[in-house]
């Protein structure tokens, strides 16, 4: 038996996940995690791809999200 994984991209995230994960890549930053270690673990968290990490975060910057 074989489980599907589905990955969700930005535009399947409603803004307050998308806000919810870029405050969760600034929080893991900030506790010394390399950019690449919190893409690799908040995108298997959310099961989004590290593209779409990226994507949010860029959003987040360009938007002045919290906690900037």
């Amino acid at each position: 038996q074989t489980r599907m994984t589905t990955t969700l991209t930005l535009d399947d995230l409603s803004p307050v996940r998308q806000r919810e994960i870029f405050a969760e890549v600034v929080s893991c930053q900030d506790a010394g995690m390399t950019p690449e270690q919190s893409r690799q673990q908040l995108a298997s968290y959310y099961s989004v791809s590290i593209e779409t990490i990226k994507h949010v975060e860029a959003l987040g910057i360009a938007k002045c999200w919290p906690p900037l």
